[in-house]
């Protein structure tokens, strides 16, 4: 059966437009929709205590003296915890490998506690530590990376969520070869975390930062696709949710530049970003970008308005190529695999012809 990752791509999701308004802009109306109040505050007396009021006073009590118990026992807790890696640190040294299974352990405590910055920084040392142990590309420090983005995911905080997302991969490319399902898995992570910062604003400010974004993420899926057809010989249905990724970016692309031809702007080097974000990344070398600017009367006569859309237009053809070579090579698809394949052609080749409608002057 066709394998179906947690960020597999839905039929609706390839007519998805890039969102080109805040983040703010796009919360619900339902918020202004009546709320339920909370009933107001009654005062009983103890001495009172006769009837069903007061007996749910008591109740409310009880429910207070469990509290305190059980935050007494989570303090507790936590100071055995500590404890056990001060001891640990005491008897193997400050990078025993004990000590990474003991601040991993800490780590999730704290994540019950809610206490997300606290345990990123527990998350941090058993990777850290795990890098010393095991190398600086191992796949033991894999989980504590995951970790790690849990917990900032939690705080909100798109810049370091979005660099361990990126050395996770780097780290997961390093150890496994191209043909490798984990590879694969890997790769769908990271381009996932790429869409889900776009289509929710997490790391853009503007349309523009966005457009340029999206186009970087054309340009890493084209990467990976590349390199599992080298060794698997042409597509092949393992990263077919990788090829339904990139053509749904391409379009997305291609819909917002056509959206943009009455204002006009500018476009970067897909290779390289010029923001304050990328200016203070370490990890990412960054070429002197080129720019392509364009007016609104630019975008309004052929051959211009064409080979700005036309470019991702064309790149969603080469998805449609690798899908029907798909059909065409894989010999285990069954019947229901096929057919959803072939609609899923339709519908890009669809799409495709009517952008390039749009794109032409009238």
């Amino acid at each position: 059966m066709i394998r179906v990752a947690s960020n597999a791509v839905c039929w609706s999701l390839l007519l998805v437009i890039m969102p080109l308004a805040t983040a703010s802009e796009l919360q619900s109306d339902a918020s202004d929709s009546a709320a339920l109040q909370p009933p107001p505050e009654r005062f009983i007396l103890k001495q009172f205590c006769a009837n069903s009021s007061c007996q749910q006073l008591s109740s409310v009590d009880e429910n207070g003296r469990d509290s305190q118990t059980e935050y007494a026992a989570k303090v507790q807790a936590g100071q055995k915890l500590k404890q056990h890696l001060e001891n640990l640190r005491a008897i193997e040294g400050s990078y025993g490998n004990s000590l990474i299974e003991a601040h991993e352990q800490y780590g999730q405590f704290l994540i019950e506690l809610e206490m997300y910055e606290a345990a990123a920084g527990e998350f941090e040392q058993a990777w850290h530590i795990s890098r010393v142990n095991h190398g600086l590309y191992s796949e033991e420090q894999l989980p504590h990376l995951n970790h790690m983005i849990e917990a900032y995911t939690q705080l909100e905080r798109w810049e370091e969520v979005h660099d361990l997302h990126q050395l996770g991969f780097l780290v997961g490319s390093r150890i496994y070869p191209a043909d490798d399902l984990r590879y694969v898995l890997a790769a769908e992570l990271y381009t996932a975390w790429q869409w889900e910062a776009l289509t929710q604003n997490k790391l853009a400010s503007d349309s523009l930062g966005i457009i340029q974004s999206a186009r970087e993420l054309s340009v890493l899926y084209e990467t990976i696709l590349d390199r599992i057809d080298a060794v698997s010989r042409g597509p092949s249905m393992t990263s077919l949710n990788l090829i339904l990724g990139k053509a749904r970016t391409d379009l997305a692309i291609a819909q917002s530049v056509v959206r943009l031809r009455h204002y006009g702007g500018e476009f970067m080097d897909p290779q390289c970003r010029n923001d304050g974000y990328h200016q203070r990344r370490r990890n990412v070398a960054c070429r002197p970008s080129t720019l392509v600017s364009f007016g609104p009367g630019d975008m309004m006569h052929f051959p211009a308005a064409y080979s700005m859309a036309g470019l991702y237009i064309r790149q969603v053809d080469d998805a449609i190529f690798r899908l029907e070579e798909i059909l065409l090579q894989e010999t285990e698809i069954n019947k229901g695999e096929r057919a959803w394949i072939e609609t899923l052609v339709t519908m890009l080749r669809a799409e495709s012809d009517s952008l390039l409608r749009s794109s032409r002057p009238r």
